[in-house]
């Protein structure tokens, strides 16, 4: 069962998912799943059941090198949930 930090981080990863896809970033949840070979039953009820031991950290690790999303918004809620692009597009 996840402690109730961890419940607010899982919240953020799947806030942070469903804003990509308000912008158009992300096509769907669906797609993050089959994008990284992530069963979206599982990836799906995690994010209803906040307490489920089924959220995996490489889940964050994708979010991140895929996506603009600030790793100190995710983990701590400070600051702005998206990275600021760098010249060239890095990030």
């Amino acid at each position: 069962m996840n402690n109730p930090e961890s419940k607010v981080i899982i919240a953020r990863f799947y806030e942070a998912i469903n804003t990509l896809i308000g912008l158009g970033t992300l096509k769907s949840k669906r797609a993050f799943a089959l994008e990284h070979d992530i069963e979206y039953t599982s990836f799906s009820r995690c994010e209803h059941e906040l307490e489920s031991d089924r959220f995996q950290l490489d889940w964050i690790k994708y979010l991140y090198t895929d996506y603009p999303i600030s790793i100190d918004w995710l983990f701590t809620g400070r600051g702005g949930m998206l990275r600021k692009q760098v010249i060239g597009g890095a990030n």
